[in-house]
C-alpha cells in the first residue's frame, strides 16, 4: 500500500488483516507532493523485480484555502494531483509493460469541466489578489485544471501504449465520478447500468 502517512497505512493494514488474515500487504511511503519520495518509491518497486499489474492514481488535494506549494515548489494541486502521478506513472511504466494485462486507472473529477490549462501560468501565481475571487473561484479552478490535466495524461498514455506502439495489452481509464467511467481506449462514456 502506497501511503503518505506510514502510521495510517500500518493501521489500515492491521484492519485489513483482521478481516482477511491471509492478505499479503506491505506499506511503503510516498508523497505525491514530494518528487524525491516518488523516485524512491518507484525505485523500490524496480528493485523488487516483479511486474506491476495495476497502478491506481487516486490521491489528490482539492481547493486549499490559500496558495500552497509542494516540496518541489510547485503549486500544490498542480504538483500533487498531476505532476506526482505523472512522474510515478512514467517511472513505473517499464514494470507495467512487463505484466500480462497491465492497467492504469486514474481518478478524476467532474470539476475537469471548469478546468482551463493556462500554459503561461501553470503555477497559478496570478489571481490571488481579490479576496472574493480567492474564496469563490480560484481554488476550484486550480483543482479543475489539475483534474483536466489528469484526464489528458490518461488519453495520452493510452494513445502511446496502443497496439501501434508499445503494447496492445494496455488500458487506461479515468473516472469522473463513482457512477461514470470514461474509457479512453473505447472513447466513450459508460454508466454502470449499461
Amino acid at each position: 500500500m502506497a501511503v503518505r502517512t506510514p502510521a495510517k497505512g500500518e493501521a489500515a493494514k492491521t484492519e485489513i488483516r483482521q478481516k482477511h488474515p491471509h492478505a499479503s500487504l506491505e506499506v511503503r511511503h510516498i508523497d505525491l507532493a514530494d518528487l524525491s519520495t516518488v523516485r524512491v518509491f518507484a525505485q523500490s518497486l524496480h528493485d523488487d523485480g516483479r511486474p506491476l499489474d495495476l497502478l491506481l492514481n487516486n490521491a489528490g488535494v482539492m481547493a486549499p484555502p490559500k496558495r500552497m506549494t509542494t516540496a518541489d515548489n510547485f503549486e500544490l494541486q498542480f504538483g500533487s494531483n498531476f505532476l506526482g502521478p505523472f512522474a510515478l506513472t512514467n517511472l513505473l511504466l517499464p514494470l507495467l509493460l512487463t505484466a500480462e494485462r497491465p492497467r492504469v486507472a486514474t481518478m478524476s473529477s467532474t470539476a475537469a469541466g471548469i478546468g482551463r490549462i493556462r500554459f503561461e501560468d501553470l503555477q497559478f501565481t496570478r489571481g490571488w489578489q481579490s479576496a472574493r475571487l480567492r474564496k469563490a473561484k480560484q481554488p476550484r479552478r486550480r483543482y479543475g485544471r489539475s483534474t483536466l490535466m489528469r484526464r489528458l495524461r490518461c488519453a495520452t498514455l493510452t494513445s502511446r501504449t496502443s497496439p501501434r506502439s508499445v503494447s496492445s495489452r494496455n488500458h487506461c481509464t479515468t473516472t469522473a465520478a463513482p457512477w461514470i467511467c470514461c474509457s479512453t481506449t473505447r472513447g466513450s462514456w459508460l454508466h454502470p447500468s449499461g
